[in-house]
């Protein structure tokens, strides 16, 4: 399973590996498994976790929640738990118009 994750992961995939639906026949295998791809490849969390994360995006998505609200806790727990890059601070407001002309003209869309 890991061999499979650090091949998707080098093809430019996030990984989100589900601890608790994840075996091994031996458990020394499992263990580091989930600690070479928590420190390494993405986010390895329980079934529970991963429903909560999923419904947490939905309020996202829909707006009943904002994203950049720091005082959103369940957001800087996820963050921190996983060793994220908390991006909320950066807005697009700070990126002006003209450096969007001149990106667009190096990167035309």
């Amino acid at each position: 399973m890991e061999t499979s994750l650090r091949d998707v992961f080098n093809l430019g995939y996030d990984i989100f590996l589900i601890s608790d639906a994840t075996a091994s026949g031996i458990g020394k295998y499992y263990e580091t498994t989930l600690e070479r791809v928590g420190d390494y490849y993405g986010i390895v969390s329980t079934l529970r976790d991963f429903t909560k994360i999923i419904e947490l995006l939905k309020q996202i998505e829909d707006g009943t929640t904002d994203f950049y609200d720091m005082s959103d806790m369940r957001i800087s727990l996820f963050l921190e738990k996983h060793k994220l890059i908390d991006l909320r601070g950066v807005r697009r407001s700070r990126v002006s118009r003209n450096d969007l002309n001149i990106l667009n003209s190096i990167f035309p869309i």
